[in-house]
């Protein structure tokens, strides 16, 4: 839902697979989240107007309890002021993807690998079903 831009659909899909706490208890993660559905709002409206009234109300607790934030904030703001188009929105999209797979696979005990570490369990999984199936090396 994220890579598509549905931020109100990949929270309900994260509250329903995991807990309506998962996303509260990572308040960053739920603001970043906020942040771009701000941003996808305005891009889908043209303008901020609108997204105005949705950053007060959705956005301004968070930099009232925790004024780091602010960067974050400056960084949605900074991408309607840049009119984000397309490449640089399915970018945004993909870091906050990222993210957002990252803290359910740590939350489930997944630690999320690199892809060099991906690569090494790919290759040990094929080591091992090769000895386990001769008859499948041998096609090889």
């Amino acid at each position: 839902a994220i890579l598509a831009g549905r931020v109100d659909a990949a929270r309900r899909e994260v509250d329903a697979a995991l807990s309506p706490r998962f996303l509260a208890d990572r308040p960053e993660l739920l603001f970043r989240m906020l942040c771009h559905k701000f941003v996808e709002a305005a891009c889908r409206e043209g303008g901020a107007e609108g997204g105005l009234a949705f950053a007060r109300r959705e956005l301004a607790p968070f930099i009232d309890a925790n004024p780091g934030y602010g960067p974050e904030l400056d960084r949605a703001m900074a991408a309607l002021t840049r009119g984000e188009g397309g490449v640089e929105l399915a970018a945004r999209r993909e870091a906050l993807w990222g993210d957002l797979n990252g803290a359910v696979l740590r939350a489930c005990s997944f630690e999320p690998r690199t892809g060099e570490e991906r690569m090494a369990a790919v290759e040990a999984w094929m080591d091992r079903e090769a000895e386990a199936n001769p008859a499948m090396d041998a096609g090889a």
